[in-house]
Formats: structure tokens, C-alpha cells, sequence
């Protein structure tokens, strides 16, 4: 490029080079969603498997369910799953804990039983949104 310095009437020569370095950013922002929706995901299931207290008593509704069966049970049916690289899914095991997680959640009927609801995972949900909303804050380089 080639202007004319205003102050001495001169020609001046300058030369610009651009990068091109948006492929970087946008691979190493999806580095940072990643990590940071499966730490908050792994954080959740931590925070709900917490709640849950082993105790032979039942709880009562509206506080998280209690467990007999100490490290077994509802605990060790709550897993994460990344479903992608911005999207995980957090609750109980089908295959281990059938439908009982949702009753226990939500409330309602399983076989002849009506259970009030326990919830455990959407308070854990609640107990980390605080820490999370600025969990984006200097995760991506300079």
C-alpha cells in the first residue's frame, strides 16, 4: 500500500499481512464447551449422588429420596452421558434403576404404589447454575 504522509508530502510504502486464524478460535472454543459441559455435567451427578443419604427411614416429599443399599442403589445408577460435544444428559440408568428415577424426580405411580416427589436432580441442577454461569469466563486462550 502507498500513501502520501500528510506531514512531510512523501510517499511512504507499507505492507499488511492478515491470518486467518478463525479455524483455531472456533476449534479451540469447541474445546472449551466441551470441557465445560462435561465438568458441570460430572459436577450435577456428583451434587445429586450427595444428596442421596443412606437411611432406612423413607424421606420425606420434596426432599431427596434416602437409599438402603449405601453405594449401591439410586446412586450408582446416576451416570452422565455425552450425547455430544456441547450436549450431556444426566440422570438414572434405565437398565439399572428402571423407572424409579423419574417417579422418585417427578412423582407419580410405579406399579401399585403413588410416591410424592423426591426430587434430587433438578436441585442438584439448581445448586451448581450459580457456579457455572460464568464457567465460560478465560476458558478460551488468548
Amino acid at each position: 500500500m502507498i500513501a502520501r504522509d500528510s506531514a512531510s508530502g512523501q510517499f511512504v510504502s507499507t505492507r499488511v499481512k492478515t491470518i486467518d486464524e478463525l479455524d483455531r478460535i472456533q476449534e479451540e472454543a469447541d474445546r472449551a464447551v466441551y470441557r465445560n459441559v462435561r465438568h458441570a455435567a460430572f459436577s450435577i451427578a456428583k451434587a445429586a449422588r450427595a444428596s442421596i443419604i443412606k437411611s432406612k427411614k423413607p424421606s420425606a416429599p420434596g426432599q431427596p429420596p434416602r437409599t438402603r443399599a449405601g453405594r449401591k442403589g439410586i446412586r450408582r445408577a446416576i451416570r452422565v452421558g455425552m450425547e455430544s460435544r456441547d450436549e450431556a444428559v444426566v440422570g438414572t440408568m434405565y437398565s439399572a434403576f428402571g423407572t424409579a428415577g423419574g417417579v422418585l424426580e417427578h412423582g407419580g405411580r410405579r406399579g401399585d404404589t403413588t410416591m410424592e416427589a423426591r426430587p434430587f436432580m433438578g436441585p442438584a441442577l439448581e445448586s451448581n447454575l450459580d457456579r457455572f454461569a460464568n464457567s465460560f469466563e478465560g476458558s478460551i486462550g488468548d
